[in-house]
């Protein structure tokens, strides 16, 4: 079965054996084109949604492997009916209403295009066309088809599997129901002094000005209500990280998505949530009912619970807010280019008395390649226009401290290939950069003076990168063959720099009060361990590293989560001035009658490179044993591996579940991403086939038993293997 989104392999057949089957006939054959009821099972849904409507994700937190609910069920039972076969082809089943059951074979429809003087045939071109060739929807209805009819048979056991992973999710979400009762705050007597902590059902929250938000799952667990309360501030050294709350503060509701989303509604996500940092009764926050990726946007009034009337349309994923003179509010978002249907526009709206609003273009992106976003520096000073790409990016400022400017300005010469991330401090920016060959990345630090005067407009990073002190310039962390700079954080006196070396992620800490030193890395893999190699390790409680990060600059403690295969979040505040990191929750692992183990293991590809391969499976179980396999491969994105309650049901049920970081992925580094892109782009499917035979080769599993799970360019690895 296979969609176009996302296809699963059971490694049963070669790749010769897969062409004759499907060469056998030129004209389609689509069994039963009415369609075949297997109400409640939600898989036609699923199929027809993903298969035929749905656009590639640009943002890459929508680009990394999205296991939904659904598509885990389709997956778990398909590999489950694997483990029952015993290797053998399925029978049909004989409940079936059709007689014979056949798969359904795509028509071929040659069509010829000429790259670089080369002639390539293409017999399936005629299924981009999902929107005008009735011939499209007829292939993935007959999908649909015989899968519902295919899967008759595990009727009770999509049940079962989705009442699983239904309860796991749930319990995940809400870590106790709270039934509308005062929340009970923990007092820590042993922090200094004593002090109101994190609740532990608290799993996602962040600081964010004068306050901690974190959200809830009341009621059924459906949706999120988000609620804030003062935070306590780090005002000396003598105040502990672990303390969060001022005392005798009450928590507030900031928005509870059930009164905003109709009762009807099949689809929700929330998109933005940004609160006004220069009035914190101020929200910005956008809903997509539709699953469209256009997002309304909504300006609410925290204190009263109201929102304006109007509302904002056809929005993307960044949502700002800029300072502005009282009584205006000003709130920038992207919006998508009605002929590319990406994010190339950057809009301005202004409240001004709350009911009175103001609009205005203010930047818009021409180049397809690239796309508009919103980007802000901690400490709430700057606001830029961020022009990014796969490969490059440039900014403009659009506001800083004293307001928004009379028209964008650009930063830095445009220069393909190079990627920069800016961030504030005091007199200096602080940038990110691969500049100058820099393909790890480096950290320099420029005068805000000169960037801002526009003293840097006409000339790329690489040009200042190689005469620093010419223009004023300091490197702050230099290249490192070895050593892949992923992010940085700059706070009002600190700066922590998030690195991977061997494909494990640690972090430094820098004092910047005098000359930028860096203290002891912390580190949490162990490079003789394989069992200690495979974790999570993220800044604040977020679950992606590319997700929006919520942070307050006036702070002397870094909150960050750390969790793996075995162990569920455990969320510690480091802190700056004393070195010192305090445990504030540890959240739910796998379910005690689950007795796991995890390991790291190495492939040799084809040309002698070594692929990680991150593996979990049931202690109890017997090798070789069934297996999952996850790959993605693009983007230089990674996977993280964190406690998921989904692979639970495969897991109790005696299956391995691995994930294979092939190139493609920036997992040990950014030239590992280089390294699986383009004309490279081969090794990302050839390390792949290389994690396969070495799962083999070890014993974890066999030929026969392994099932490849990916979702957009995991789709296409997948699809390849």
């Amino acid at each position: 079965m296979k969609d176009l989104e996302t296809q699963a392999l059971i490694d049963g057949k070669d790749e010769q054996e897969l062409d004759d089957s499907t060469s056998a006939s030129n004209g389609p054959k689509y069994p039963n084109s009415s369609k075949t009821s297997t109400s409640g099972t939600g898989i036609t849904p699923w199929l027809m949604v993903k298969g035929s409507q749905a656009k590639s994700k640009l943002s890459k937190r929508r680009l990394r492997i999205v296991l939904t609910a659904t598509a885990f069920i389709i997956f778990t039972i398909l590999i489950l009916s694997t483990i029952s076969s015993q290797k053998t082809t399925p029978s049909t089943p004989s409940q079936s209403p059709v007689s014979p059951l056949i798969p359904p074979i795509a028509k071929k429809s040659s069509s010829t295009v000429t790259v670089q003087g080369i002639n390539i045939t293409d017999n399936y071109t005629w299924l981009r066309n999902y929107d005008t060739d009735p011939d499209v929807s007829a292939y993935i209805q007959a999908e649909n088809n015989y899968t519902d009819v295919y899967m008759i048979p595990t009727l009770k056991l999509q049940q079962t599997l989705r009442k699983e992973l239904s309860e796991s999710a749930l319990r995940l979400r809400q870590r106790g129901l709270i039934n509308n009762r005062k929340r009970d705050y923990s007092v820590d007597t042993s922090l200094a002094g004593g002090c109101e902590t994190i609740d532990d059902r608290m799993s996602s929250f962040w600081e964010f000005g004068l306050y901690v938000y974190w959200i809830e799952y009341p009621g059924s667990g459906t949706y999120p209500v988000y609620k804030r309360r003062k935070r306590i501030t780090q005002s000396s050294p003598s105040t502990s990280c672990g303390c969060f709350f001022a005392p005798e503060k009450p928590e507030q509701t900031v928005l509870d998505t059930s009164l905003m989303i109709p009762k009807d509604a099949s689809y929700f996500y929330v998109g933005a949530f940004e609160v006004s940092p220069y009035n914190e009764d101020l929200l910005a926050y956008s809903l997509d009912l539709t699953g469209s990726e256009r997002y309304t946007l909504h300006l609410h009034n925290i204190s009263s619970s109201t929102s304006i009337p109007s509302t904002i349309s056809d929005t993307y994923y960044s949502v700002r807010w800029a300072p502005s003179t009282e009584p205006r509010h000003c709130v920038y978002y992207n919006t998508n280019d009605e002929k590319y249907g990406t994010p190339m526009h950057i809009y301005r709206t202004c409240l001004v008395h709350w009911d009175t609003v103001e609009t205005e273009l203010v930047i818009s992106q021409t180049d397809p390649t690239l796309t508009a976003n919103l980007e802000a520096t901690v400490d709430g000073g700057y606001l830029f226009a961020a022009m990014v790409g796969q490969i490059t990016s440039t900014h403009h400022l659009l506001s800083a401290p004293s307001g928004p400017v009379s028209s964008p300005q650009q930063l830095f010469k445009l220069q393909i290939g190079t990627l920069n991330d800016i961030e504030h401090r005091a007199l200096h920016f602080y940038i990110r950069t691969n500049a100058n060959g820099a393909y790890n990345f480096q950290i320099i630090r420029l005068p805000v003076s000169r960037v801002v005067n526009g003293d840097f407009a006409n000339i790329t990073l690489d040009e200042i990168v190689k005469n620093l002190d010419s223009h004023n310039g300091t490197m702050i962390l230099q290249h490192s063959s070895t050593t892949y700079l992923e992010k940085m954080e700059v706070f009002r006196n600190h700066m922590a720099v998030w690195y991977r070396i061997n494909g494990l992620r640690n972090f430094f800490a820098f004092d910047l009060t005098s000359e930028p030193t860096i203290a002891q890395p912390i580190e949490f893999g162990d490079t003789n361990n394989p069992v200690k190699q495979v974790y999570a390790l993220l800044p604040s409680t977020i679950s992606e590293m590319d997700e929006r990060l919520y942070r307050t600059s006036n702070t002397s403690c870094l909150v960050f989560s750390n969790s793996s295969f075995v162990e569920g979040k455990k969320v510690w505040a480091y802190d700056f001035n004393t070195s010192t990191t305090t445990l504030i929750l540890d959240s739910s692992s796998p379910p005690p009658s689950l007795r796991l183990e995890q390991t790291r293991i190495w492939a040799p590809s084809t040309d002698g490179v070594k692929v990680p391969i991150s593996v979990l499976y049931p202690s109890n179980a017997t090798k070789p044993m069934p297996l999952l396999l996850l790959a993605y491969g693009a983007y230089g994105g990674t996977i993280e591996t964190p406690y998921t309650p989904h692979f639970d049901p495969l897991l109790k049920r005696g299956m391995a579940i691995a994930i294979c970081h092939p190139r493609g992925d920036a997992d040990m580094g950014y030239d590992w991403y280089l390294s699986g892109k383009f004309e490279f782009k081969r090794n990302t499917f050839l390390d792949v086939k290389a994690c396969m035979k070495a799962l083999v080769d070890q014993g974890i599993t066999e030929r026969g038993r392994i099932a490849v799970l990916g979702r957009s360019a995991g789709g296409l690895v997948a699809g390849s293997v």
